[in-house]
C-alpha cells in the first residue's frame, strides 16, 4: 500500500482492524530552522509514535513518522522523504547533534509537557471538491490538509490555528487525489526557467535568494534545486 492514496473496498488492508496509538499528543514539529516559537512554513512536522506511555516522548527518535520532507546540510545535502520513518542513526533522530525537539502547533509547549496538545481533529480541514459537506475520497477529488499555524493578534499570548476555510501558504497537504498530485510541478521544474533543459547554476541561485533573502520558499525547497543542479 502507498502513502497518501486512500483505501478501496479492494484493497489488501480493507477491514483491519487499527489500534490507537498510546499518546494523546502525537503531531509535533521542530523549531527549524529558524527558532522563531512558532510552528511556520519552514518546520518540519512529525508524527510521535514511539511513545511506552500515555504521553510522547517529546523527541524525534526512532519509530516516529515524518510527515514532511526534511534535509540536513551536515552531513551534505541527508534527504529524508516525506511518509519515512525515523531510523536509528538518522542524522534527525534525537541522539543526534540537531536540536529536535518536538512541539505543539497549538501553543509550542513541548509534547512531554503533562498538558496535552490540541487534538490534531482541530487541525484538520478538507477541501470539498463536490460540494458534498461530506469527504469523498473515492474518486470525489477532496483534498485534506493540515492547518498552518498564524500569529494572533497584538497582545494575546497563545498562538491559535488558522482555521480560516481556506487553502493558504504552510498549509500541510496530507492527501491529494492522483490527478491533483501530477498537475503540481515540483521545485526543479519551478526553478528550470532559462529555457536549457535542468537546473543550471543561475537557477539554483535564484533558488538560494528566494530562501535566504525573500523569503518565499523554505530551505528544503531550495535544497532541492540546488540538488538538482549538484546532481543532474
Amino acid at each position: 500500500m502507498e502513502p497518501n492514496t486512500v483505501v478501496k473496498s479492494c484493497d489488501c488492508d480493507y477491514g483491519t482492524p487499527l489500534n490507537y496509538p498510546p499518546a494523546n499528543s502525537l503531531l509535533g514539529y521542530v523549531d527549524d530552522p529558524n527558532n522563531n516559537n512558532i510552528y511556520d512554513i519552514n518546520d518540519p512536522l512529525y508524527l510521535d509514535l514511539d511513545q511506552n506511555g500515555p504521553g510522547a516522548d517529546g523527541f524525534v527518535s526512532p519509530g516516529d513518522l515524518r510527515l514532511t520532507e526534511r534535509t540536513s546540510v551536515n552531513p551534505l545535502w541527508q534527504r529524508f522523504a516525506p511518509y519515512t520513518i525515523v531510523k536509528v542513526g538518522d542524522w534527525d533522530e534525537d541522539s543526534s547533534a540537531v536540536g529536535n525537539t518536538l512541539r505543539c502547533p497549538k501553543n509550542n509547549i513541548p509534547l512531554t509537557v503533562t498538558t496535552p496538545c490540541m487534538n490534531v481533529n482541530y487541525y484538520l480541514g478538507f477541501r470539498d471538491s463536490g460540494c458534498t459537506v461530506l469527504w469523498d475520497g473515492l474518486g470525489g477529488g477532496d483534498e485534506l490538509y493540515l492547518q498552518q499555524m498564524v500569529p494572533e493578534a497584538f497582545g494575546v499570548n497563545v498562538q491559535e490555528p488558522q482555521f480560516n476555510m481556506f487553502s493558504t501558504i504552510g498549509d500541510f497537504r496530507i492527501y491529494m487525489p492522483a490527478n491533483e498530485t501530477a498537475s503540481h510541478p515540483g521545485p526543479c521544474e519551478v526553478y528550470d526557467t532559462n529555457g536549457t533543459p535542468g537546473i543550471q547554476k543561475d537557477e539554483a541561485v535564484n533558488a538560494i535568494n528566494d530562501y535566504l533573502f525573500a523569503g518565499t520558499i523554505n530551505k528544503a525547497t531550495a535544497v532541492a534545486v540546488v540538488n538538482c543542479y549538484l546532481f543532474p
